[in-house]
């Protein structure tokens, strides 16, 4: 088949190759399996390689189908943006999918479009996580925000620097943000989190962590059913359900 997807979990994107001759109908047809697929990541980051791709046989309207299609998916599953850098070192598919990102401004995709290679997947990571943080000593809680691509050894980067703030003490509770971040290897990256944070409880096991969440991210769920059951751990769907509970277990 011209068209493959593949994750790459040591990355942290989906890989999609395209060889030969293809056409719109090709690329509907690999974009529906792909996105309907069980390994589908919810806002994983796609580095689409058209090094070896003809065009011949793409039209603007099949891209632009293409994309209402892709948006239309990623809207129903709470996807924010959707980073694709496109490597088309040929002049004629850079034209085409030149028009394809204008077409995507008002939309969940980012796309841009690259005739090198190392400059493309550069942007496709950079800022692939936000983390923003703040430490209220009055209410007695660490607020933490994770936009982007969480990938567990660097969300535990982050929280080991929340340990390093001067302000920091134990005891302190965490409400972290979850919304508007993606678990690309969800499996392997949620197993790792929920092993540091049962680690966490069993070291300093005198505060609470709410986690806010929404539909994409509800595998937490299973994770950290025994936290959860203990009291330690909450999932919420709001900033203000989160701070309840907190000042709730503290009385």
């Amino acid at each position: 088949m011209p068209i493959s997807y593949s994750y790459n979990s040591n990355k942290g994107y989906v890989e999609v190759l395209v060889i030969g001759l293809t056409s719109d109908t090709e690329i509907m047809e690999a974009r529906i399996n792909y996105l309907s697929d069980s390994s589908w990541i919810p806002g994983a980051p796609e580095f689409i390689d058209l090094s070896e791709a003809n065009f011949e046989n793409v039209s603007p309207s099949g891209l632009q189908k293409i994309s209402s299609f892709s948006n239309q998916v990623f809207k129903s599953t709470e996807v924010t943006t959707v980073k694709i850098a496109v490597y088309a070192p040929d002049i004629v598919p850079s034209i085409m999918l030149s028009l394809y990102g204008d077409m995507s401004k008002e939309t969940v995709e980012n796309v841009k479009v690259f005739s090198n290679k190392v400059e493309a997947i550069n942007w496709l990571l950079e800022d692939s996580i936000k983390f923003e943080y703040s430490i209220d000593l009055d209410k007695g809680i660490v607020y933490c925000k994770f936009i982007g691509i969480t990938i567990a050894e660097r969300l535990i980067k982050q929280i080991v620097t929340i340990r390093k703030d001067p302000k920091f003490h134990v005891g302190l509770n965490t409400i972290a943000d979850l919304r508007e971040t993606t678990y690309p290897d969800a499996t392997r990256n949620m197993i790792k989190m929920s092993e540091f944070t049962h680690a966490t409880f069993a070291e300093r096991g005198n505060f609470r962590l709410a986690l806010i969440v929404n539909s994409s991210n509800l595998d937490l769920v299973e994770l950290y059913k025994d936290l959860t059951r203990k009291g330690h751990v909450k999932l919420c769907s709001s900033l203000s359900e989160a701070e309840r509970w907190i000042s709730h277990v503290n009385k």
